[in-house]
């Protein structure tokens, strides 16, 4: 009797083109996409675009069940550069099966089919016959199934380490950011000239708007990068960020401080002018009352100065911390939306993917309820 291979795979793994290359290389045997009741080899076929998703793996189970041996074929791996990547994972997977890259119908060139055909050839030969084999690989399916079951069910526990390394990611984000921000601005506040106050306060919020819309654009990515690795539904579009307003340096009476500094600098001033007055007297005697004139006007313009020196460092002080006191307000801010954000991922994907979960959990229990049965009737025949 002509021994029967069947091929088996989801419709976007190119099944149809790959038994026409199969009957090519083994025209001595039935290649197949049905198969009867007794099947010798079945071959697997999976696409190298991406690996199996939990319905495919449901069609190559129940035809891995009804075979004495069974090999794994890649196909298209002309098409799709990450084929490497897709065999690696149908490799774990499945690791009593032998896996061979294939292309059955390439854009270019011939078929490369010969080490899948080898494989089947070998398998023929090697292949045990009756129910000794078919318990064989029904509990290999059944292992399989277990392990299936198992990475459905650890889920939310993906979904919880994931949000946890965002979390860490997005918080050492925004401490940098606002660590940056607070040295800059600190900068540009021991450098500021008279009366730009207005200016800093401006340029400082405008910093703070761009940094806390950039922190949202980021949890955006970061979530949506963390459901696609999830396979789970993509986000809500959240509100956009409210950003706080802050008021502007605190404004403080300085009468007190102004007379102490009027003071200081008045007998700083008298002192410089009676010196200066002096010296120009002992260098110019004939001119003494234009040297206590010119004296004088040098401990008026040096007075002016010190008050107005001292008035521009009290500025900058004012604003330094201003700066410090809207930089840790921000990052508290920053901190919430991060955590709120989370928050509202962790409330959204954690049901769906629950529900996902107890689905596949479902749907393999059954399979594995009819392989355990059918376990039960070839062990009573034997």
């Amino acid at each position: 009797m002509t021994d029967a291979v069947l091929v088996a795979g989801a419709p976007s793994a190119g099944v149809t083109s790959l038994v026409a290359a199969l009957r090519e290389r083994l025209p001595e045997v039935d290649v197949t996409e049905e198969g009867g009741a007794e099947v010798a080899v079945a071959v697997l076929a999976v696409s190298a675009v991406a690996p199996p998703v939990p319905s495919d793996c449901a069609v190559l189970e129940a035809a891995a069940a009804r075979a004495n041996a069974v090999v794994g074929a890649v196909t298209k791996v002309d098409a799709h550069r990450r084929w490497r990547e897709v065999l690696a994972e149908v490799s774990t997977r499945y690791p009593d099966v032998q896996w061979v890259p294939t292309c059955a119908a390439p854009h270019l060139g011939a078929p490369d089919v010969a080490a899948l055909a080898d494989a089947v050839r070998t398998a023929l030969r090697a292949a045990p016959a009756g129910e000794v084999a078919r318990i064989r690989n029904l509990r290999s399916c059944r292992s399989a199934l277990v392990r299936e079951q198992r990475s459905a069910r650890s889920g939310s526990s993906a979904l919880r380490i994931g949000l946890h390394r965002e979390r860490l990611a997005l918080g050492r984000y925004t401490r940098e950011r606002c660590a940056g921000l607070r040295t800059e601005f600190r900068a540009v506040a021991a450098e500021m000239p008279r009366r730009s106050a207005d200016r800093v306060q401006e340029s400082l919020r405008a910093a703070a708007d761009a940094l806390v819309r950039d922190v949202d654009t980021r949890i955006d990515h970061r979530l949506a990068d963390l459901a696609d690795r999830l396979g789970a539904p993509a986000l809500d579009q959240a509100p956009p960020p409210v950003v706080p307003q802050w008021d502007g340096p605190p404004t403080v009476s300085r009468r007190a401080e102004r007379g102490l500094t009027l003071a200081l600098g008045a007998g700083f001033g008298l002192g410089i002018a009676v010196a200066a007055g002096r010296v120009f007297a002992a260098l110019a005697p004939w001119l003494s009352v234009g040297a206590q004139a010119a004296g004088a006007v040098l401990g008026v313009l040096l007075t002016g100065w010190l008050v107005s020196t001292r008035e521009l460092m009290h500025d900058r002080a004012v604003v330094d911390r201003w700066v410090c006191d809207v930089v840790g307000t921000l990052r508290g801010y920053a901190d919430d939306r991060v955590a709120g954000r989370l928050l509202d991922a962790e409330l959204h994907l954690g049901p769906v993917l629950a529900a996902r979960a107890a689905e596949e959990s479902d749907g393999v229990t059954h399979r594995i309820a009819l392989i355990d049965a059918e376990l039960r009737t070839l062990r009573r025949r034997s």
